[in-house]
């Protein structure tokens, strides 16, 4: 079964590397992604917070939550990566064409871009629903723009997103339960 679904998860994310890799509009779509729209989302998250918090001292509990949230599932992620290291898709399968300038030497599962997007979007979730489906929506496109450029596998991204959810959620639910 394991074999089955390893097999899957390489083909995926073959054949979308492969698709994203093929044409100019593609490889500049999934370059952005994968590079450049975790600024935007934090940026976002940052203005959705502070705009949707309401007093002083909410905006601080906001402010608060949304980075140590970052720092804590973020640090998991690198505990997770460095104990359970996997090469990226671009070192094990010639056939993947690294789109984005990733070090060899850096873990590949899981993602810390989809963990972090994840992270920022629970928290604009948790702020505001509107905002937080969009946030979720940039979240995805973050991690699939990973795939598109060859540096991760599907698995990598899932388990990063969901590892920024789950993390986020039990992070502010902890700060409620303290403060």
């Amino acid at each position: 079964m394991m074999e089955f679904l390893r097999g899957w998860d390489h083909q995926l994310t073959i054949g979308f590397n492969h698709f994203f890799a093929s044409h100019a509009w593609s490889v500049a779509l999934a370059v952005v992604a994968a590079d450049y729209l975790i600024f935007v989302l934090a940026l976002a998250a940052l203005c959705v917070i502070m705009y949707r918090a309401g007093s002083k001292m909410a905006r601080i509990e906001a402010l608060r939550n949304l980075v140590t949230s970052v720092i804590a599932v973020y640090s998991v992620q690198w505990v997770i990566g460095s104990l359970w290291f996997r090469f990226r898709p671009f070192v094990v399968f010639h056939a993947i064409k690294k789109l984005i300038a990733t070090p060899v030497t850096l873990h590949s599962f899981p993602s810390g871009h989809a963990t972090v997007a994840a992270a920022l979007a629970t928290v604009v979730y948790m702020y505001d629903k509107k905002w937080g489906k969009i946030a979720w929506f940039l979240a995805f496109v973050i991690a699939m723009g990973r795939v598109a450029a060859g540096v991760h596998y599907f698995s990598d991204v899932a388990v990063g997103l969901a590892l920024g959810w789950i993390g986020t959620w039990i992070i502010v639910r902890f700060f409620k339960s303290i403060f």
